[in-house]
């Protein structure tokens, strides 16, 4: 869905001959391989923000508040 409407929308980002789609979601992120602008290669994962998060405060020793907090600062 994400490599459809950006295609659709926005042509001019997809000019380059290879592009990496990442959508990251609380629980998995996808990811989507796109060559002139076509849908060629796609991917789920099962580790998404909440596993990102669960590990800064594990590495941390920080509260999960504030790791989301510091996740969200740097993209």
């Amino acid at each position: 869905v994400l490599s459809t409407l950006i295609s659709k929308n926005y042509p001019n980002l997809i000019s380059e001959d290879n592009i990496l789609q990442i959508d990251m979601g609380g629980k998995y992120t996808v990811l989507n391989v796109l060559f002139q602008g076509k849908l060629r290669h796609t991917r789920q994962i099962y580790t998404g923000g909440e596993e990102i998060t669960a590990e800064l405060v594990q590495i941390l020793k920080i509260e999960a508040e504030e790791a989301r907090e510091l996740k969200e600062f740097f993209p």
